[in-house]
């Protein structure tokens, strides 16, 4: 985003470009954050260019976000969420002449986000804190919220997504990826699972962070300590296993998901270990009985699901993720792959998990 259109900008803010500092925050995939000094204020802010081109409905957003932030602090939460700013109509964000949708909200003052969770600690603290977050709003009327993204971490349908990419699949792009697709069918008994508990009360729907990166929680800069949780574009009803599912694929995984060394990819079992306790420290309270004979399908439906995600990708020819090299995708696909299977291994060697479909109500150890 250039800086003449964000200085177009910060009027419908109450803020003077002339006296306005606009510095880059965060190193955000899909939307552009910055921090805007208002020199004359003396105040700094936190303006947002939201991607519609994801978001279709950015109102949406900030619906939630009310209706999560007002509940925290109804509640007495300990979560105080940023406090989001009006334009100077009154409106909760701004449309600009390209359809881009702007908004502001408070800078919290001494901050930081970290970019990975380098230790296990840091993972530890991660999964407690969006424990915690789900756990406070269990209260809340989840009718209240809106879908921001539909069907965003649904199995089935990435799943049939996947099986229309075999069939329409680029000719050449199928043959190459023939074995990788044949073991990603023969994992279907993770979407077995899955099916199984779409009708089942016991898995309870529930607000749901759905963006569980450490990156997402501000931390106190002088006690290193939890301030809150951030970047709640994908704040809406989910399942017990979106958040701890996705902490697990991206937290406990020995290498980044472009990584190519397939041979080094594993489990990293303490993180995992952080991760559960984390977030069970929170959730073990809230979660039903099914959910928590079940924990360990999460971090298997997410890592499943997101393999579907690359392969489908790159049998369509590439059309969503952005790729830098012809089998980029298929690489993705391929180190998730190993990623799920180093998951099994771990789960049947330390919690007695069986890698098969669950009978109803069949207890899975830990």
């Amino acid at each position: 985003m250039n800086l003449a259109t964000i200085q177009h900008i910060l009027p419908q803010f109450g803020i003077d470009p002339a006296h306005a500092e606009i510095n880059p925050l965060g190193n955000g995939l899909i939307n552009h954050t910055y921090k805007i000094t208002d020199h004359l204020r003396h105040i700094n802010i936190v303006l947002q260019v939201v991607n519609t081109a994801v978001f279709h409905q950015p109102e949406d957003i900030q619906h939630n976000y009310l209706i999560v932030r007002n509940y925290l602090a109804q509640t007495g939460s300990t979560i105080a969420l940023p406090r989001p700013l009006l334009t100077t109509k009154g409106e909760m964000g701004y449309t600009d002449d390209e359809n881009r949708f702007w908004r502001g909200f408070e800078f919290i003052e001494n901050t930081y986000s970290p970019d990975l969770a380098h230790n296990t600690q840091l993972a530890y603290t991660a999964a407690r804190c969006f424990g915690q977050f789900t756990h406070e709003l269990n209260g809340s009327n989840i009718h209240l919220l809106r879908e921001i993204l539909p069907r965003f971490h649904d199995l089935g349908y990435r799943f049939e997504q996947f099986e229309e990419a075999i069939l329409n699949a680029v000719p050449d792009r199928k043959i190459r990826a023939e074995e990788l697709v044949d073991g990603l069918l023969k994992k279907a008994y993770i979407l077995s699972f899955f099916n199984s508990i779409l009708q089942n009360p016991d898995y309870r729907i529930r607000v749901m962070h759905h963006d569980t990166k450490v990156s997402n929680i501000l931390f106190n800069k002088d006690s290193n300590e939890v301030v809150c949780p951030v970047d709640m574009d994908t704040v809406m009803p989910g399942r017990f296993y979106s958040d701890i599912g996705d902490m697990i694929r991206t937290m406990t995984c020995s290498v980044d998901e472009n990584s190519t060394d397939f041979n080094a990819i594993h489990i990293r079992k303490e993180y995992y270990k952080a991760i559960l306790n984390g977030y069970l420290h929170e959730m073990a309270h809230s979660f039903t009985v099914e959910e928590m004979r079940h924990i360990h399908y999460s971090g298997l439906i997410m890592i499943y699901q997101q393999a579907l995600r690359f392969m489908t990708d790159f049998l369509k020819g590439d059309v969503y993720y952005r790729t830098r090299y012809p089998d980029h995708n298929l690489d993705r696909a391929r180190n998730q792959f190993c990623l799920l299977e180093s998951l099994e291994q771990f789960l049947k060697e330390e919690y007695n998990f069986p890698v098969r479909i669950p009978a109803q109500n069949t207890v899975v150890p830990g």
